[in-house]
């Protein structure tokens, strides 16, 4: 169903034409993407597309009875006093249609006309895409992803930082559930976690989306198609962004060959009209035509060129990395020990080292700002016993959320030029983008993006030995983006510096960073990467070590959680410490070459574009491989996983689990094994074995069993077999060991409750001399005892 459609459309901003003839047409299920450097129209466009400003030309047209949800990129005035009244006025229509459709089903109760059905069916659609009854639970749900649970929504909005209110009103626009939803830059002042639940959300939509973001993550996984605004015209191509670039740069490059070769021949054209006027008259026809030709030729390469290419911003220049440090002793640029902030840290401390690339991600305001802060040196408010060591010499480079490294109030030419020179000053900031018109101006008196490309740039202007970056990517356009991680990651490859980098965007964090820390309850995680903290996997810790003529014992910055089964290796008074260092066995050097091999197959396999089906089969089958490899190493590190199944027959409690035996049945599915053995036989064992069964009296009513040897008996285990809806079941008793009856019938029904529950087995037999004294088997002939599905339902009180 079609949606919206834009003709012809011409958009500008303060009397200045910024997009022309632009053609768009929106159905359901379409996902567009809307990417251009800054200042290129895209805000415009939306506001256009919403009906919130005319076009400067063309028209934008939409069926009726469509509705379009407009996120501006400024926050706007939100329609309640609390963030409860702000919810629920995103749920007025599916509230005021839930009305009209109470009336007009009292109509027809009461022999209401074929108008009156006709009407009704059509408001149980369009209440239906309001969201239904289940639109204030909607709301609710999405404004729980983005950060406001039931304990903060009794907030004011007066309460709220500028940051929570456009998550409010990210909210609000998802929670109406418009068919057309425009989304401005909807990520900003998004964690990760959001920005993850955001891509779903936006991939399963049931309008139409067109977002502007300059999240390549959120881009590529949520939308279908691109359209690129770049110097006053727009050009779709299919496919998410990063797809759609490759496309559109191949594009843009053949473009401008064709524009070439045409001009060639224009030139060649207009010589050969030169050298006929030579000959008067008599070529007078052929001059023309060569000088026609030469015209539609020029005509045709300026449409040949798809548009300018624009080099992009240089952020960081090339030079070589710091090798000031590399005679230096020891292998740690900073240790900080003990940080405490209230509600945010608790007695943290952290090490980085050589060549470590760490990205610090986190909810907002969960302290990553702070612990980027005490690494750069600010140690204020955090705690009297907070300690920070420099190793001797270390060279750092901060840029920061605020300030982005710049000096306040000093022009930014100066600042540059006191660092490298007017000359080399005025080349860095034109390279990096900004614009010149702004070099005398103070960083408070420059846009965002100006002052971070300032910011970087002066950064970037000399190595370092240890980058610490805060939100580097905000204000940044995409093309910039793209250049910071292409460049920082050139500066970093074969280097020793090492990085601390906050950010919430996936796609830099995966790039450039080699793990993940995230503060969690007042102390720092530790994840392998970015996925395995989105998965909430993270790793086993290691104390980071005291300082120097202290015997306090320090706590680290990563508190890590052992694998299962790993006992602990360190006191109990750095049980909380933050780990530097995996313990032995999940750090070994071919464990972990194998995940990193996996992780570049898996990075190869994501785009398929350049491969041949060859390719393609031998990388499936090298992961396939090392899968194997992998899975046998863990088996060997991991024990094996506790019963699923925990049941309490006769006082007895029973623990056991379903398995699949691959070693009969057939090849692909196996037989499926029931295994059970009393929880605590170990513990219960008491008596002497006086040659016979014994007796109810031969121990305590809680003992199932006597051992008859000092080592002590192997445990009874109950074992059952699936085979064509049959559960055959068999007691393992051991031989030096006596099974109390009391005890043989709870194990025997603790088996059979599984076998009709778990299994889904419709009869259960057993083959015994001794009766069981089971609940639901009864005898049948020459020892079997049987129980049926509809017996044991009948007396567990199921009709």
């Amino acid at each position: 169903m079609e949606l919206l459609r834009a003709g012809a459309v011409a958009v500008g901003a303060a009397g200045a034409e910024l997009v022309a003839g632009l053609d768009l047409r929106l159905a359901t299920g379409d996902r567009l993407g809307l990417v251009g450097p800054n200042g290129s129209g895209k805000s415009t466009l939306l506001r256009v597309l919403a009906g919130v400003a005319a076009p400067l030309d063309g028209r934008v047209a939409r069926p009726p009875g469509v509705r379009v949800g407009l996120l501006p990129q400024s926050v706007a005035a939100l329609p309640g006093r609390t963030v409860t009244e702000v919810l629920r006025a995103a749920t007025l229509r599916a509230r005021e249609l839930e009305a009209r459709l109470r009336e007009s089903e009292t109509r027809l109760a009461f022999g209401g006309t074929a108008d009156d059905a006709v009407e009704h069916a059509a408001l149980a659609a369009e209440f239906d895409r309001a969201g239904g009854y289940g639109a204030e639970a909607a709301a609710r749900e999405v404004a729980a992803a983005l950060g406001f649970r039931a304990g903060g929504r009794d907030l004011t909005c007066a309460e709220l930082s500028p940051g929570e209110r456009r998550r409010l009103q990210l909210a609000v626009t998802l929670a109406a559930a418009p068919d057309v939803l425009l989304l401005d830059e909807p990520t900003n002042h998004l964690d990760l976690t959001a920005r993850e639940w955001l891509t779903r959300r936006l991939g399963a939509y049931a309008g139409a989306v067109v977002v502007v973001s300059h999240d390549r993550a959120l881009l590529d996984a949520a939308t279908t198609r691109t359209l690129f605004l770049a110097e006053g015209r727009a050009w779709h191509e299919p496919g998410p962004y990063s797809l759609a670039r490759r496309r559109r740069d191949a594009a843009v490059g053949a473009g401008h060959k064709r524009a070439r070769e045409l001009e060639r021949d224009a030139r060649r054209l207009e010589r050969m009209a030169v050298e006929l006027a030579a000959f008067g008259r008599k070529a007078a026809a052929r001059r023309r035509r060569a000088e026609r030709d030469g015209r539609a030729l020029r005509v045709e390469a300026r449409v040949a060129a798809p548009a300018e290419r624009v080099a992009p911003p240089q952020l960081a220049p090339r030079q070589a990395p710091s090798t000031r440090l590399r005679a230096a002793g020891g292998e740690t640029l900073v240790t900080v020990r003990h940080l405490a902030a209230e509600g945010l840290l608790s007695d943290v401390g952290l090490e980085l080292r050589r060549g470590e690339r760490v990205v610090l991600v986190g909810p907002n305001g969960s302290g990553k700002s702070t612990v980027l802060r005490a690494v750069a040196g600010d140690l204020t408010g955090l705690g009297p016993r907070a300690e920070l060591d420099y190793l001797p010499g270390v060279k750092l480079r901060v840029v920061d959320q605020l300030d982005r490294g710049l000096t306040p109030g000093v022009p930014l030419l100066e600042q540059v030029a006191a660092a490298v020179g007017e000359a080399a000053g005025r080349r860095l900031l034109a390279d990096a983008g900004v614009p010149a018109r702004t070099w005398e101006l103070t960083p408070e008196q420059v846009s965002g993006g100006e002052r971070i490309r300032a910011g970087l740039a002066l950064a970037f202007a000399h190595p370092a030995d240890l980058w610490l970056l805060d939100e580097p990517t905000n204000d940044l356009d995409l093309a910039a983006v793209e250049a910071l991680e292409t460049q920082l990651t050139a500066m970093l490859a074969g280097g020793s510096a090492a990085l601390l980098l906050v950010t919430h965007d996936r796609r830099l964090a995966e790039r450039v960073a080699d793990e993940a820390w995230s503060v969690v309850d007042g102390s720092l995680l530790r994840y392998r990467d970015v996925g395995a903290y989105l998965r909430g996997e993270h790793e086993p810790d290691a104390p980071v070590p005291p300082a120097v003529a202290t015997t306090t014992v320090a706590t680290t910055a990563v508190a890590w959680a052992d694998p299962p089964g790993v006992a602990e290796t360190h006191p109990p008074a750095a049980a909380a410490a933050v780990a530097r260092r995996p313990r032995p066995g999940w750090s070994d050097p071919a464990l972990l070459a194998l995940e990193d091999e996996r992780a570049a197959v898996l990075r190869m396999l994501d785009d398929p574009r350049d491969q041949t089906a060859r390719d393609r089969e031998r990388l499936l089958r090298r992961l396939n491989e090392l899968e194997a490899a992998l899975m046998a190493r863990y088996g060997d590190l991991v024990p094996p996983p506790a019963p699923r199944y925990r049941v309490v027959e006769g006082g007895a409690v029973v623990v056991g689990d379903v398995l699949t035996d691959r070693s009969v049945g057939t090849k692909s599915e196996g037989r499926q094994l029931l295994l059970l053995r009393f929880a605590e036989a170990a513990q219960t064992l008491g008596g002497a074995r006086s040659g016979g069964a014994a007796g109810a009296g031969a121990g305590p009513a809680h003992d199932p069993w006597a051992p008859g040897v000092a080592a002590g008996p192997r445990p009874p285990e109950a074992r059952a077999t699936l085979v064509d809806g049959v559960a055959h079941l068999r007691l393992l008793e051991p031989a030096d060991a006596c099974l109390l009856p009391w005890a043989r019938s709870a194990l025997v029904d603790a088996a059979t409750r599984l076998a009709f529950t778990v299994m889904g087995a419709e009869a259960v037999q057993l083959q015994s001399e001794a009766p069981p004294g089971a609940r639901w088997l009864r005898p049948v002939a020459d020892g079997w005892h049987v129980a049926e599905l509809r017996d044991y339902l009948r007396a567990e009180g199921w009709a």
